[in-house]
């Protein structure tokens, strides 16, 4: 696995986990007490997730989703897309296309509805909340 991957999944997980518990159970559950659940029950939820994001939008893989690219891309789309209380996330400089980062915006956005904001160009892709400045860049110095 391409470290880029790595990274951003282990960013991701305790996020998506605190999150996925929360649903669950409630926000005054004692998460102390909570069992771990089965891996196979977490990737057919992740499946279920990446299945229904893909009928909301068209993606531009639609002729080769079997491709590691492609896959990797839905699932890290879908797990943005369950992150709500996420505020800002820096997928820079991790090689990902135009496309890829469109893809992510896409699923970014349509979980924050008015609020989502973006700031895609080269190697730097950032996707935050309206009134969190995203870096310390001059390029975003500016909102």
């Amino acid at each position: 696995m391409p470290m880029w991957k790595h990274r951003t999944l282990n960013l991701l997980r305790p996020l998506l986990y605190q999150r996925k518990l929360t649903q669950l159970n409630g926000p005054d559950t004692d998460l102390d007490a909570l069992e771990v659940a089965d891996s196979e029950d977490d990737q057919e939820k992740v499946e279920t997730a990446a299945h229904e994001l893909d009928d909301s939008f068209t993606s531009p893989w639609q002729s080769n989703s079997s491709s590691p690219v492609h896959r990797f891309i839905q699932e890290l789309s879908t797990a943005v897309n369950m992150a709500k209380n996420l505020q800002l996330l820096d997928l820079s400089s991790n090689d990902f296309s135009r496309e890829n980062a469109e893809v992510l915006h896409s699923s970014w956005s349509s979980s924050r509805v008015g609020s989502a904001r973006r700031h895609i160009k080269d190697q730097t892709i950032h996707l935050f909340m309206k009134g969190i400045k995203c870096c310390v860049n001059p390029c975003c110095r500016k909102d």
